[in-house]
């Protein structure tokens, strides 16, 4: 690589312009995830809507104290989550011009006892009790 003059001004905004750099670096992957999702669905299923979850479990193994048995536990990864919903609104911006005729939104979903997703998002605090889980963030696209 040849050298080059570099202005103050430059060495200044370097450090912002490199991680905003990194930033849309990071969106880019999660959009990614997102359209292939999208697009396998549309691929294999009769279904026209994707679910892409904005929370993370992995399983944990937790050991109780006295048991001697290790029990798995499922615990929220914090970091991809706490990434997406800061930049959410920029997220479902790219993804909308991946499909400008799809409808792209953050809902709140939940299971309900026959395992099917359920938009909680506009439900009134009366029908809450009737699923078995808190609403989850997703982002759902609806082609």
């Amino acid at each position: 690589m040849p050298l080059e003059p570099v202005f103050s001004l430059t060495l200044r905004n370097l450090k912002n312009s490199t991680e905003e750099a990194n930033r849309w670096n990071q969106i880019q992957v999660v959009v990614e995830e997102i359209y292939n999702g999208v697009l396998a669905i549309a691929k294999s299923h009769c279904k026209t809507k994707y679910e892409y979850p904005l929370f993370m479990e992995e399983p944990v193994r937790i050991i109780r104290r006295g048991s001697g048995l290790p029990n798995t536990s499922l615990r929220v990864k914090p970091s991809k989550c706490d990434f997406i919903n800061t930049n959410i609104s920029d997220i479902i911006a790219r993804i909308q011009m991946l499909f400008p005729d799809s409808l792209v939104k953050q809902r709140f979903l939940s299971k309900g006892d026959s395992g099917n997703l359920y938009d909680m998002t506009d439900l009134t605090d009366r029908m809450r009790p009737y699923f078995n889980e808190q609403p989850k963030p997703y982002i759902v696209v609806e082609w």
